[in-house]
């Protein structure tokens, strides 16, 4: 697949930000990588909201939109936050097809030589400049300029409406209204009865109910699982609607208590093992499936399945199953994975046969859970 990343502190997204991606893909793109800045060499410390609130406004803001993703690696990394350290990762996990896109706006390429990097990242990637002025700048470094519209909103400008009182709504997306009133951000007045924005559709409807469930980081694994499952399900005659529906809902008990999650595994179909007593980390699959079942009256077994099993895996499992472990187990912000894994799955000459994929994803997970005595 071809990527493209966009970064920013996203402080907060608004309408801006989300037509500039969307009109990164009309230059090729299959995706774009959204990265927010813990913070950024280019702005003064001291954020206006914290990194945890900031992504949530993100994943608010795309929920059901398949077309972009969310990358924390610069919140995780903390500190300064150096466009040549994120290119070198993310390119080294996502294995993008040919360069990955850089956008940058045309306010920042004056002082692009001054960059940390500059000449690495002109040469790693393919810069994209976006306008942000009224005036032609030159740029001596290849690239390729974006026929957009000039974006004049800033989220400086959103932070100013709030603070002032002004009218901001139609700034953002209406998920991201919420929680800046939900949390009283940028002076606004703080409102703890907020309407539900009408879902633009089932997925977004879906998405927001499962980032209800699990915490910001956890989330964004099942959002990626989601997004792997829809990419490589069509290789192998799945369906990538019900895959990606599959993989946002791996980990719906995930972040439920011990206790809640052998509850609900005590009443699945299948007696639970010595081992999964045991062990608690092992229960979350079970009880997803059994929640899934009484809480959404979910019918579909294969789908149940592939939530059942998706840690440990099972022999005979449907291919659907297959699907959600191979995506849960080299998803793309896994730092421990063999990027050559990836790679099988991936392409650019991915493996054709699911049954391989798997039995190499499976075998490669037990090595390492061996290797670290976890079994």
């Amino acid at each position: 697949m071809k990527f493209a990343m966009l970064g920013g502190s996203f402080n907060p997204v608004h309408n801006g930000h989300l037509k500039l991606a969307a009109q990164t893909l009309d230059l090729g793109y299959d995706r774009v990588i959204l990265v927010p800045a813990f913070q950024s060499p280019l702005k003064p410390a001291g954020q206006h909201s914290s990194a945890a609130v900031r992504v949530e406004m993100l994943l608010a803001a795309i929920s059901g939109d398949k077309r972009f993703t969310v990358d924390m690696c610069e919140i995780i990394r903390e500190g300064i936050s150096y466009t040549v350290d994120t290119l070198a990762d993310i390119s080294a996990r996502y294995r993008p097809e040919g360069k990955l896109g850089l956008v940058l706006g045309d306010d920042l390429i004056a002082d692009f030589e001054a960059w940390r990097g500059a000449d690495r990242i002109a040469v790693n990637a393919e810069l994209i400049v976006a306008k942000r002025n009224f005036n032609k700048i030159e740029f001596a470094y290849p690239h390729k300029e974006m026929q957009n519209e000039v974006l004049t909103l800033s989220s400086n400008q959103v932070r100013n409406a709030v603070s002032n009182k002004q009218e901001w709504h139609n700034f953002v997306q209406p998920a991201v209204a919420q929680i800046i009133e939900r949390n009283g951000l940028y002076g606004c007045e703080r409102c703890t009865e907020v309407k539900k924005a009408a879902a633009l559709n089932k997925d977004a409807e879906l998405e927001d109910f499962v980032r209800g469930k699990l915490d910001i980081k956890r989330f964004v694994h099942s959002r990626n699982v989601a997004l792997h499952c829809a990419d490589i399900a069509q290789r192998f005659g799945i369906n990538a609607g019900t895959a990606w529906r599959a993989g946002l809902l791996h980990d719906i008990c995930k972040c439920e208590s011990n206790e809640a999650q052998l509850a609900l595994a005590l009443r699945d179909s299948e007696a639970l093992t010595k081992k999964e007593k045991e062990t608690p980390s092992l229960l979350h699959g079970r009880a997803g499936a059994v929640f899934l079942k009484e809480t959404f009256g979910e019918q579909d077994e294969e789908l149940l399945d592939a939530v059942r099993w998706h840690s440990t895996g099972k022999e005979g499992m449907n291919a659907l199953a297959k699907l959600v472990y191979i995506a849960d187990k080299i998803e793309v912000a896994r730092a421990t994975v063999d990027p050559e894994l990836r790679m099988l799955a991936f392409g650019p000459s991915p493996l054709k046969n699911l049954d391989e994929l798997y039995a190499k994803i499976y075998s490669a997970t037990q090595e390492w859970l061996l290797k670290h005595g976890i079994i």
